[in-house]
C-alpha cells in the first residue's frame, strides 16, 4: 500500500513538474484531492525528493544533492562549524541534521593535532636524521625538553575528519598558548628513569640554560649513570644554540651533543611525558583554579613525580625510539602519529 501511493505520488508529481499539468490537473487524474497534490508538490520543491526518511514517519530535510554538497563542502574547509557549513551551502537542517548527514559521510567531530608547518629544508633534515638513527643505542640518551603549564589552557579544537586521518597536513590546527598563571620548567627523561623537574625562573636565557646543564643536568645524569659519556638530546632554540651553551659545552669532555634535527618533538619521547603530566593534572585539578604560581607550580611538580614513579611507562617511551625513526622514514621527513 505504501509502494502503490510512492509509485502515485512520483507520477503526480512527474506530470506537474514533467507533464506542465497543474497540481490540481495531475491529482485529479489519479483521484488524489488538490490538497494532497500541492502538498506532495511543495515538499517535492522544497526537499528535492518524493519520500519520506526511511523507517519513520518524518520527511527528510534534506535532498541527496544537499546532502553531497554539504560533505563536500566539509571535506573541502575541515575547520568549518557545523553554522558555517549552513551558511556556506544553505542547507535546510539544523545543528544535529548537519553533524547526522556528515557522520554518515564517515566525518565525525574530533579533536585536531596541533603541529607546526614543516618546510621542505625541516623534512630532509628530519628524514636525514632518522635514516642515520633506526639503529642508534639509545639506553643512554638524556631526553631534555622545556615546557609551559598554564592555568588557563584553550580547550582542543574541533575538526570534521575521516578516521584516521588525524596527521593529515588539512585537518592540523596551529599552536596557541594563553593562561592567567604560568611556569616554565626544564626536565630530562632516560632509559633508567626521569631526571628532576627543574623550574626555570623568569626568562630563560642562555646563561640560565648554561646553569641547568651544569649545576642541575649533570650532577641528576650521574646518580642514574655514574661514569661514561652523557649523550645529550636537546632541541635547536636559539638558547641552547647561544655562545655561552657553546662554549661551555666544548669544554666538557664527557657531555656528547646529539645533533637533533629541527622540528622534530614528534622524534623527542619527552613530550610524550608532557603529556602525560598534563593529563595527570586534570585528573586531580582542584576546584579553584591555583591562583599563583607558586600553586601551579606544586600541581606541576606533583604530577611529574606521580608520573615518573613510572619505572615501566618512562622505559617504553625511550624503547619507542626505534619505531619513530621507522615512522619518520616513512612519513619521508613529515610529521608522524608520535
Amino acid at each position: 500500500m505504501v509502494h502503490h501511493e510512492r509509485s502515485i505520488r512520483e507520477r503526480v508529481i512527474a506530470l506537474v513538474e514533467k507533464g506542465g499539468l497543474s497540481a490540481s490537473a495531475a491529482g485529479e487524474k489519479y483521484g488524489i484531492p488538490v490538497s494532497t497534490a500541492r502538498e506532495w508538490l511543495r515538499k517535492y520543491r522544497r526537499d528535492g525528493q518524493v519520500g519520506r526518511r526511511k523507517g519513520t514517519g518524518l520527511w527528510r530535510v534534506s535532498s541527496p544533492a544537499q546532502d553531497a554538497a554539504l560533505v563536500a563542502k566539509a571535506e573541502r574547509n575541515p575547520f568549518f562549524s557545523a553554522r558555517d557549513l549552513k551558511a556556506a551551502t544553505g542547507f535546510p537542517g539544523g545543528k544535529n541534521t548537519i553533524i547526522a548527514r556528515l557522520k554518515a559521510a564517515g566525518l565525525r567531530a574530533r579533536h585536531a593535532a596541533v603541529k607546526e608547518l614543516l618546510s621542505d629544508q625541516h623534512k630532509l633534515h628530519r628524514l636525514a636524521f632518522a635514516e642515520s638513527s633506526v639503529d642508534r643505542k639509545w639506553d643512554r640518551v638524556i631526553f631534555t625538553d622545556e615546557s609551559t603549564f598554564s592555568s588557563a589552557n584553550d580547550g582542543p579544537v574541533l575538526v570534521y575528519r575521516p578516521q584516521g586521518q588525524r596527521y593529515n597536513p588539512q585537518y592540523m590546527s596551529t599552536c596557541k598558548r594563553s593562561g592567567r598563571v604560568s611556569v616554565h620548567c626544564w626536565g630530562w627523561i632516560s632509559h633508567e628513569g626521569a631526571g628532576v623537574l627543574h623550574r626555570i625562573e623568569g626568562h630563560l636565557d642562555g646563561l640560565q640554560y648554561q646553569h641547568i646543564l651544569q649545576n642541575v643536568m649533570v650532577p641528576s645524569v650521574r646518580m642514574l649513570y655514574p661514569d661514561g659519556i652523557i649523550h645529550l638530546q636537546q632541541d635547536h632554540s636559539s638558547i641552547h644554540d647561544s655562545r655561552v651553551v657553546q662554549e661551555w659545552l666544548s669544554r666538557q669532555a664527557d657531555v656528547e651533543v646529539i645533533n637533533w634535527p629541527p622540528r622534530a618533538p614528534d622524534m623527542n619521547p619527552i613530550e610524550n611525558m608532557w603529556s602525560e603530566v598534563k593529563r595527570t593534572m586534570q585528573e586531580t585539578w582542584p576546584v579553584l583554579p591555583p591562583r599563583n604560581s607558586d600553586e601551579l607550580w606544586a600541581l606541576v611538580s606533583d604530577a611529574w613525580d606521580e608520573v615518573a614513579s613510572s619505572q615501566r611507562y618512562i622505559r617504553s617511551l625511550i624503547e619507542s625510539m626505534t619505531r619513530r625513526m621507522k615512522s619518520v622514514v616513512e612519513a619521508q621527513g613529515f610529521w608522524t602519529s608520535y
